[in-house]
């Protein structure tokens, strides 16, 4: 029997004890309301055990059964579920039993122990530092919580759903990063920033950005497969593709990381954030319009399937990390403007067989072409680049430099070089 027979049996058990005690909560309001804590708080500590769904059950056929001929009902509901009156005092030590550690105020979750299945903050703490439980299968956060830091909630693996609540207003670094179950999370409308990594890694179905949103860090949430704004939100846009825009700097933030086959930037698009395409494995070709004048670091990264891509001619710079460890890129043309190429820029495109560098090129970093072991041409229309010794191009690679000048003066390393493999 699995845990998805258990909640139905629950549920199922709920149901039935609220219809039975629907003709008194009509006519009781005090009954009516503290059936309803009853309810809110089954739901609240929701048990990850057999042995606890079966005595919840058993309190609540309990209740079918005596609820009729007990005249004081508040009292009886009250005496039949006890912890879901218990005070923020109680919660507080039952939680330290479980070896949660909290600031000399109690006002601050310093710490978790591991090994917890299921994690109840209690009532009253205000921040939340670290959780980091790889077996807690749910979370549960007070309302009274209003900042929860970085990293706090990193590697909790099982990890399945997350409800933030009101008044939270950063989801700070990598808070929830490596939760590589976590598909499920609510975001309240008091969040205004969502930074850096928040989500990485994690296989959110779908992520809600509400007006309030005014920033979103790198790689937020970049393994969500759908992503929606609210129509109120100045600031985001998203396309068909779930793909993410900042809409006042013309910025393409991210893809879904499931995005597959070719994809077409929009023309205005001006800037390409850093890691926007990063690790898409399934992204085959990908045009760029002549808008875009910035591709920034890792922009491409791991995009193992990528096979060609078209660059625009008003790009400046090619910058680091920008292609490296795309497999399958066999061809690359630097479009006219670009002055540097830097630091492993195409590092590990292992099928990469030529290279095109216009005459504007001033520059080839560290390491640009490192691992591009079937590297075989480079087509140079430059005169006066400069490059570093650091650059690993293979032995069997030939270099046709179309407009480079026998000067006996001054003469640069590449010159040196051209001329050499131009024998």
């Amino acid at each position: 029997m699995n845990k998805n027979f258990y909640s139905r049996t629950l549920l199922k058990s709920t149901m039935i004890a609220a219809v039975i005690f629907s003709g008194f909560l009509a006519s009781a309001e005090n009954v009516k309301a503290d059936f309803q804590k009853v309810q809110d708080w089954i739901k609240l500590t929701y048990p990850a055990d057999s042995l606890s769904v079966k005595m919840y059950t058993k309190k609540l056929n309990e209740a079918k059964k005596h609820i009729e001929t007990i005249p004081d009902k508040t009292k009886y509901i009250r005496q039949l579920f006890p912890e879901a009156f218990a005070s923020a005092e109680y919660e507080l030590q039952r939680a330290k039993k479980q070896g949660m550690i909290f600031s000399d105020d109690n006002r601050t979750l310093v710490s978790c122990p591991i090994d917890l299945a299921r994690v109840v903050i209690p009532r009253g703490v205000t921040k939340i530092k670290k959780v980091m439980c790889p077996y807690a299968e749910t979370v549960f956060i007070p309302e009274s919580v209003r900042k929860i830091e970085r990293d706090a909630f990193a590697y909790c693996n099982s990890l399945t759903g997350i409800d933030i609540p009101e008044g939270v207003e950063i989801i700070d670094d990598s808070t929830f990063k490596f939760c590589e179950k976590l598909k499920k999370v609510t975001i309240p409308e008091s969040v205004k920033y969502i930074s850096w990594e928040a989500f990485e890694n994690c296989p959110l179905e779908s992520i809600y950005i509400s007006k309030n949103v005014h920033g979103i860090g790198t790689r937020a949430f970049p393994n969500a497969k759908s992503v929606k704004i609210s129509k109120d939100n100045k600031y985001f846009a998203v396309d068909e593709h779930s793909a993410l825009f900042y809409v006042d700097s013309h910025t393409l933030i991210h893809i879904p990381r499931s995005f597959k086959g070719g994809y077409i930037v929009p023309d205005g698009v001006e800037n390409i954030a850093s890691g926007a395409f990063e690790n898409c494995k399934n992204l085959t070709t990908v045009v760029l319009p002549d808008s875009v004048k910035i591709i920034k670091m890792s922009a491409f990264a791991n995009c193992k399937n990528l096979t060609a891509v078209t660059l625009p001619e008003n790009l400046e710079n090619i910058n680091a990390y920008t292609f490296s460890g795309c497999e399958n890129l066999q061809f690359i043309r630097i479009p006219s403007k670009v002055k540097t190429v830097e630091s492993s820029a195409f590092k590990d495109c292992k099928n990469l067989i030529k290279v095109i560098l216009p005459g504007g090129v001033e520059q080839i970093c560290k390491y640009a072409f490192d691992g591009c072991d079937k590297l075989s041409e480079i087509e140079f229309h430059g005169e006066n680049t400069e490059i570093f010794n650091g650059v690993n191009i293979p032995e069997n690679c030939k270099i046709n430099c179309k407009n480079a000048k026998n000067k006996t003066a001054e003469k640069t390393f590449f010159q040196s070089f051209c001329e050499f493999f131009s024998i």
